[in-house]
């Protein structure tokens, strides 16, 4: 059978449709959802630990240490890409699988567009864990982005764990990525 064609008519009675309903919906959204999401970006990097893992639980000050990475700028800032720093003390953690996961600490993100840099720093909270992944929440407290709401989940591969954990040092280091976003 063959495919049905459609008169010129028909196509421009098509395309107006449409185009009143996009007009429609356009005008539903407000102000306030179109600025929900100011930025999102991955995030990658090095977690480290000290004293290093060991296979018994015990307190921990834990660093993740992110790489640029690219980002999704919905605040016309312009930006491309971000770096995160966020930093935890006293994290009960070992090798093995971390069911419950508690924290707070400062995080620093430095901003990359195509004019150069800028940063904003935040207290985030590890808000919840499951295995070695983790949600974390907070507030941007200062530069750009202030008072506006940080959220995001970090993965940490503990495969190295197997090595690192029985020796006398622990496992010291582990790869992480993840995502955050500023809303």
């Amino acid at each position: 059978m063959p495919a049905p064609t459609f008169s010129a008519r028909r196509r421009t009675a098509a395309v107006t449709a449409l185009g009143g309903l996009a007009a429609a919906l356009a005008l539903t959204v407000t102000p306030a959802d179109a600025r929900a999401v100011a930025v999102s970006c991955g995030t990658a990097g090095a977690t480290t630990f000290q004293p290093g893992l060991h296979l018994f639980p015990e307190p921990h000050d834990v660093s993740f240490s992110g790489t640029q990475r690219p980002c999704a700028d919905y605040s016309g800032r312009g930006i491309t890409a971000a770096t995160l720093v966020a930093d935890f003390s006293h994290v009960t953690l070992n090798c093995v699988i971390n069911q419950k996961i508690n924290g707070s600490g400062p995080a620093r993100i430095t901003w990359r567009t195509n004019g150069g840099t800028f940063t904003s720093t935040a207290v985030i909270t590890i808000e919840n864990s499951v295995l070695n992944n983790v949600t974390v929440s907070g507030t941007v407290t200062d530069g750009e982005f202030a008072g506006r709401h940080f959220s995001g989940r970090f993965a940490t591969d503990l495969s190295r764990g197997v090595v690192g954990c029985p020796t006398p040092n622990g496992l010291t280091e582990a790869p992480f990525a993840g995502y955050f976003t500023i809303s």
